[in-house]
């Protein structure tokens, strides 16, 4: 059973309430559509992935929330499991 770990650089900006984490299946030759697959507290920066299925490529973002609503995706960074 395989798990992606993910952590990320916190948002400089004040009162973040918290960071949602999107996940999508990498395709041919680019990122699929993105669906939030949870989210963390403003200050907890790490997310665990444990359901992720063998053989897959996976693109992440993450999103910061404030009183003003969510921001743009975060740089993107994917994760490759392996076959078993």
């Amino acid at each position: 059973m395989h798990t992606v770990q993910l952590w990320w650089v916190a948002s400089g900006s004040e009162g973040i309430t918290r960071y949602n984490v999107c996940r999508a299946v990498y395709g041919t030759n680019s990122c699929g559509a993105y669906t939030d697959i949870g989210s963390t507290s403003g200050s907890t920066t790490t997310y665990t992935d444990s359901v992720v299925a063998d053989g897959t490529i996976y693109c992440y973002a993450t999103t910061a929330v404030d009183a003003n609503g969510e921001s743009p995706y975060s740089n993107i960074v994917q994760a490759i499991i392996p076959e078993p």
